[in-house]
């Protein structure tokens, strides 16, 4: 009986050049990402489950109304009370969308079609197969979210898996043909942490993380010796990103 073989796992490998930087950096990362989901459990547990119930007990108390009034202020109250709950769970996906860690990846890349509005998601099945690590997962959901808050106006995101040219790419490209970007600080510091590039022209945002086959058979991401650099309006250059010299 042949036994099913196991995906390969997809983890961050830390840069051959002094690790100091790149390990701070990881920290503090994933302390934000721990935050995040505590403040998203306590919101969904506590906070969204007291307005659930809050809501329980007004409808609870429609049948009592002693008049017209009484009535019409039990359905104002409960309405507050139901944009509330909902202004709750929007918060709660925001800080980590619960996909993330219950189906993988691949689920919470499509969803953020919906988080964003005017957002057409286009994520590789690959990713489905693939067995991520947590850590380069909850980078790749991160990186795609920070470009799609990049790039202004209706736009597509792709995120591909190629492991013959050993890269994983996260494109965001304007569908209107040109959109404004801004407020690449966050991903760009992810990159550098798992030396991926940045490229943007003409509004579309090309990120790339380098990966290649551990010494364990694993796939792991790589940093790489070069930089990707940010044409700016005019043909001048941005920042550029890059791992630290070796």
């Amino acid at each position: 009986m042949t036994r099913a073989r196991k995906a390969p796992t997809i983890g961050v490998m830390p840069a051959k050049s002094d690790p100091r930087p790149q390990q701070r950096l990881r920290l503090v990362l994933d302390e934000h990402e721990r935050e995040r989901a505590a403040f998203a459990h306590e919101l969904h547990e506590q906070v969204a489950q007291a307005l659930a119930a809050a809501l329980l007990g007004l409808d609870g108390l429609a049948p009592y109304a002693g008049s017209e009034e009484s009535s019409s202020r039990i359905a104002a109250v409960r309405e507050r009370v139901a944009d509330t709950l909902q202004h709750c769970q929007n918060l709660a996906v925001g800080l980590r969308t619960p996909l993330l860690d219950e189906l993988g990846l691949l689920p919470a890349l499509q969803s953020l079609a919906h988080v964003k509005g005017g957002v057409r998601v286009d994520a590789d099945p690959a990713l489905a197969d693939a067995d991520l690590g947590s850590a380069l997962a909850t980078d790749v959901y991160r990186l795609a979210e920070g470009a799609l808050a990049a790039v202004s106006g209706d736009c597509g995101l792709t995120v591909s898996l190629d492991l013959a040219l050993r890269e994983l790419t996260v494109r965001v490209r304007p569908l209107d043909g040109h959109a404004a970007l801004c407020g690449l600080g966050a991903p760009e510091a992810r990159l550098e942490l798992i030396g991926g590039t940045l490229s943007a022209d003409s509004g579309e945002l090309v990120m790339r993380i380098p990966i290649q086959l551990s010494a364990e058979g694993s796939l792991a991401a790589f940093p790489q010796p070069h930089s990707g650099e940010i044409p700016m309006a005019g043909g001048a250059r941005g920042r550029s990103v890059q791992p630290s010299p070796k």
